[in-house]
């Protein structure tokens, strides 16, 4: 991975990493791509909003559907301490120790969930665009009925798959041919 981020990419600096809020990401973030910039897929931030919402009523509840969607509209807008502000108020004496657990992701997350920010500089905020290709490259021909693949023959065809979709194939043979030196 880190060798084909260095092949398409040598010498940008805008660099986005997008996952969800797991500290594993952030060490992968870390260690192999520590100049690019941390972005928590908003679908997922959105998912623990839900959370969020449910420990104080029902988020299927005609109420719980209006806070949940006013709360992950000012996700959206950059406004997360708004957000985390309704939220310690709204949330029941009973659920208040648990309702600062849940905001613990968010308050963990707050420099990567800058979304208004993120979108106003063409960020990506989303990875079903990843998803999305990880299902047309891997999936659709990896995961057949009765497909089998050793590590080393899953390798090669993801490597072959990967250079005929993006339109690298004579490059990917070219790049396997042993250079003749001249006599």
């Amino acid at each position: 991975m880190r060798t084909e981020f260095c092949r398409r990419f040598a010498g940008t600096t805008d660099v986005a990493f997008l996952a969800d809020g797991a500290a594993w990401n952030w060490e992968l973030q870390r260690i192999f791509f520590p100049m690019s910039l941390g972005i928590v897929d908003f679908y997922h931030a959105a998912e623990h909003v839900t959370k969020v919402v449910d420990l104080i009523e029902d988020h299927h509840t005609p109420s719980g559907r209006k806070r949940r969607k006013r709360w992950v509209k000012l996700l959206l807008r950059g406004r997360l301490d708004v957000f985390l502000a309704e939220a310690r108020q709204a949330f029941p004496p009973s659920k208040t120790e648990a309702g600062e657990k849940a905001l613990d992701y968010f308050e963990k997350n707050r420099i990567r969930m800058r979304y208004r920010h993120f979108r106003e500089r063409g960020y990506f905020i989303g990875s079903g665009v990843v998803e999305a290709a990880c299902k047309t490259i891997v999936t659709q021909r990896l995961k057949g009925s009765g497909m089998h693949w050793s590590e080393q023959g899953l390798s090669h065809i993801l490597s072959i798959r990967t250079a005929l979709l993006s339109n690298r194939y004579e490059e990917f043979w070219r790049s396997l041919q042993p250079t003749t030196a001249a006599a």
